[in-house]
């Protein structure tokens, strides 16, 4: 049985730039499609591309989906978003994420006490 190659659906995936540890990585996908085919998003640890960090197959519905992951450690990180197989119709997107570690706090200095 031979298969002809379909279209590709265009997919959009907005993440930003960067984040502060602790805070959520919010990534949002729009799919333009009547019928929205599933996506697989995956964080990547870079530097280490087989190192899969978390991986999530969200709903899609109008064409749209928001989520989030969380408790991401200090570093880079991509995004990939792909479609679920290797005949799937979504073309391939990925973007960078820097996860940076918040400024340290200063400690309070030390109160000196003299007893007389």
């Amino acid at each position: 049985m031979r298969r002809r190659a379909g279209a590709t659906v265009p997919v959009r995936v907005g993440v930003p730039d960067l984040i502060l540890t602790g805070e959520l990585l919010p990534v949002v996908v729009d799919v333009e499609a009547d019928r929205p085919p599933a996506v697989r998003i995956q964080i990547v640890a870079e530097g280490e591309p087989g190192r899969i960090v978390a991986s999530r197959t969200p709903r899609i519905r109008d064409g749209h989906l928001d989520t989030s992951f969380a408790w991401l450690a200090p570093g880079a990180y991509e995004v990939r978003v792909t479609g679920l197989g290797t005949g799937s119709p979504v073309s391939p997107v990925t973007a960078p994420v820097l996860v940076w570690p918040p400024e340290p706090v200063p400690a309070p200095a030390p109160v000196r006490r003299e007893f007389t």
